[in-house]
């Protein structure tokens, strides 16, 4: 009876710790250091740098290529601006997004005396891939190495997001996914596939992914002894 009782008495920890276990936050929940308190100067500092910074927090999408050249593709070029105004106007936390894409329509207003109406992707794909590769051959050396390699094989999509706190991290990434799930369009590709998810914010949610699937197990293993 006794041995009935120990048992019962851990299978309900384990049932209730595995639901706390549910609850918890994993990651950062405020800017700073989790072993000091959120009125003290360190944290009460971070704070006033992620709200004044935002170029510290990013996530890049990756855009990968199997081959040079890969990007000059109508479609793909369509595929990321699309995704990179998603990114701008959808993904709650993200401040702004940038890729060499957006740069295109910019462009346009060249031939137009900057009139803003000029401001958009033509619709001639020849026109357009050869809009993307001449921006390569614009501005000093290395002007375009964080946006996209010169063989156009890859390219980089930056999010910059308010801060890298739990909640707002894990929005960021499902409303990303989402999308991703969303427009199969993005896989037919078969010559690029785009990457999640590297920078900052990006390794803070893998950690915290990784941390938040094992969590569970630990406590369990250690309750069982």
């Amino acid at each position: 009876i006794r041995r009935q009782r120990q048992m019962c008495i851990r299978d309900s920890l384990i049932g209730l710790g595995w639901i706390g276990a549910e609850q918890i936050t994993v990651g950062s929940v405020l800017p700073g250091s989790s072993i000091l308190w959120p009125h003290q100067r360190f944290n009460q500092d971070a704070l006033r740098i992620v709200r004044s910074m935002p170029l510290l927090n990013p996530i890049y999408i990756i855009v990968e290529g199997d081959g040079a050249e890969a990007l000059r593709n109508a479609e793909v070029i369509r595929a990321v601006y699309r995704f990179s105004r998603f990114l701008n106007k959808k993904v709650p936390g993200v401040i702004f997004a940038r890729s060499i894409m957006d740069m295109i329509p910019a462009n346009n207003t060249g031939g137009g005396d900057g009139d803003p109406r000029w401001k958009f992707l033509v619709r001639d794909n020849a026109e357009l891939e050869h809009t993307l590769t001449s921006l390569l051959f614009r501005g000093g050396p290395g002007s375009w190495d964080k946006y996209v390699t010169m063989d156009l094989r890859h390219a980089n999509i930056f999010a910059y997001c308010a801060s890298k706190s739990a909640n707002l991290v894990k929005i960021i990434v499902a409303t990303i996914k989402n999308y991703f799930d969303t427009h199969p369009e993005l896989n037919k590709f078969k010559h690029v596939k785009f990457r999640m998810a590297a920078g900052p914010v990006g390794v803070e949610a893998a950690s915290n992914e990784v941390v938040s699937k094992a969590q569970i197990w630990n406590l369990t293993f250690a309750l069982l002894g």
